[in-house]
């Protein structure tokens, strides 16, 4: 006891400390890992291609968010082609998103520890249990995640002290968010009016609170659409199908599949995953049963009832998506510690949370082993099946070629070359329904009118143009026009022959 009180004690600037630290070394032992998530390579070619001068919508089509790539030029300015650099830089961001949460829990009365521990619970959310192993790469939902959570903080503190450009900043925040992750757009109109509700201000306040709110959302749309509205008239309505151009779910499947993402039904993961879900829903269900329905618990179960819609009705049941969620869940796992009978039997809320870290620390240190045993790539600093492929590709002198990939784009990055194909998404090039926002229907004349010189496929040649449309291009033509170079793991390379 007299331990914890001598930590409660120590200075608000040490807990964030710990928590960089923290974060920092629980995600260290994958910024090696040269492939975890095929989306996290998409946003990578955007931000490289971005960083080359060119303009989304314009010189390149992608169906991720308006705004995702431009976050990686961050790291890609100071570090070029550096995997571990995206890797750091999302540290960075998910150790600001536990910081933020921890100031937040302090708003809430928490201790420190347990305002420290209820941060550190969420760092091993995003990075364990959220999208397994996967969610060391990154997503738009680290970044609006961390916006949400600033918005959600300086709101709450504007309850103690009114502060018109506060809530501009919120609007701010929301609209960034909005266009990083725009199934956000309904979390964010209804954010805009929780002043109605929440403020003891006359109602001609509270109008002009949800109005800079507002304003402030509507800046970020302006400087927006005044940069890509005169490239790219159809801005909008591009935005729009694209974000419709997924396999949709009906609301039960999408409610079902969800809950098994976040559960990790058939992994060791399951029994952290389900105290920290299950139980944090059950704190919810404790504020309604004893009536607890002080403001900040009500603006607390609004913005994740809300967020929660918002993620339900993509009607596409992604695991990433509960990294949006998991800092509510997080307070709300931590509101039902304290509750009488856990600061009774303390021994069973120290198991708990002994166990939330035991389960996915298992996977940190087999990753541990794995990284003894391994030898990291000089040029990449990466070791994997896609830096064996590139060191095999290197050796043949072929990075330098025009290159196709069906599989690790992540190839691009490394040799600082740009997908041949101007849709950058390459293993969706199957796909049909998701080319239709930009206008593709015949793939196999959009590739290889680009003449390729190398295809790196993770299949035969021949099943591999057969799923393609072709119309100008004779088929057979392009069978005859490749040999097999080599094999590296689960790949075949072919070459363009010479004349």
């Amino acid at each position: 006891m007299n331990l914890i009180r001598i930590f409660n004690d120590k200075p608000n600037y040490i807990f964030y400390l710990l928590i960089f630290s923290f974060i920092l070394l629980i995600r260290f032992p994958f910024f090696f890992v040269d492939f975890l998530d095929s989306d996290e390579a998409t946003l990578i070619l955007k931000g490289l291609a971005i960083t080359q001068g060119k303009i989304p919508y314009v010189d390149f089509h992608n169906y991720k968010p308006p705004i995702s790539g431009y976050f990686l030029t961050i790291p890609m300015y100071f570090a070029d082609n550096s995997l571990f650099a995206i890797r750091f830089f999302t540290a960075i961001i998910v150790s600001l998103s536990s910081i933020f949460l921890y100031k937040i829990c302090k708003i809430y009365n928490f201790s420190k520890s347990n305002s420290f521990l209820c941060s550190i619970i969420f760092g091993i959310v995003v990075s364990f249990v959220a999208r397994s192993i996967k969610s060391q790469s990154f997503y738009s939902e680290h970044i609006s995640v961390l916006l949400i959570l600033v918005s959600f903080y300086l709101f709450l503190k504007i309850l103690e002290k009114r502060n018109n450009f506060i809530f501009i900043l919120q609007g701010l925040c929301l609209g960034i968010a909005t266009l990083n992750t725009p199934y956000l757009a309904l979390f964010a109109v209804i954010f805009s009016i929780l002043p109605f509700f929440f403020l003891r201000n006359k109602t001609k306040e509270k109008l002009f609170s949800s109005i800079s709110i507002i304003f402030g959302g509507f800046i970020t749309l302006f400087i927006f659409l005044i940069y890509f509205y005169t490239k790219f008239p159809n801005i909008i309505s591009y935005t729009i199908s694209s974000a419709l151009r997924e396999f949709i779910y009906t609301v039960p499947e999408t409610i079902y599949l969800l809950i098994g993402a976040g559960l990790h039904i058939n992994s060791i993961k399951f029994f952290s995953a389900f105290f920290i879900w299950v139980l944090g829903f059950c704190g919810m269900l404790h504020i309604f049963y004893t009536k607890n329905f002080k403001k900040k618990y009500l603006i607390l179960i609004t913005v994740l009832i809300v967020l929660s819609f918002n993620i339900i009705l993509i009607l596409y049941p992604s695991g990433r998506y509960l990294i949006i969620i998991a800092p509510f869940f997080c307070i709300l796992l931590f509101y039902l510690f304290s509750i009488s009978f856990f600061q009774k039997y303390k021994i069973i809320k120290n198991l708990i949370i002994l166990l939330i870290f035991f389960f996915p620390l298992i996977d940190w240190y087999n990753q541990i082993l794995l990284l003894k045993k391994i030898n990291i790539n000089e040029k990449t600093y990466t070791y994997g099946l896609c830096t064996n492929l590139y060191a095999n590709l290197e050796k043949k002198n072929f990075l330098e070629k025009k290159v196709y990939y069906q599989d690790c784009h992540i190839n691009y990055f490394f040799s600082n070359n740009l997908p041949i194909l101007d849709v950058y998404h390459p293993d969706d090039i199957f796909h049909k329904d998701r080319m239709k926002p930009f206008n593709k229907k015949n793939l196999g004349d959009e590739l290889f009118n680009k003449n390729p010189e190398i295809l790196v496929l993770t299949e035969d040649l021949s099943k591999f143009v057969k799923n393609l449309n072709f119309v100008d291009i004779n088929l057979n033509e392009v069978l005859k026009r490749f040999k097999i170079s080599f094999k590296s793991s689960d790949f075949i390379i072919y070459q363009l022959k010479s004349k």
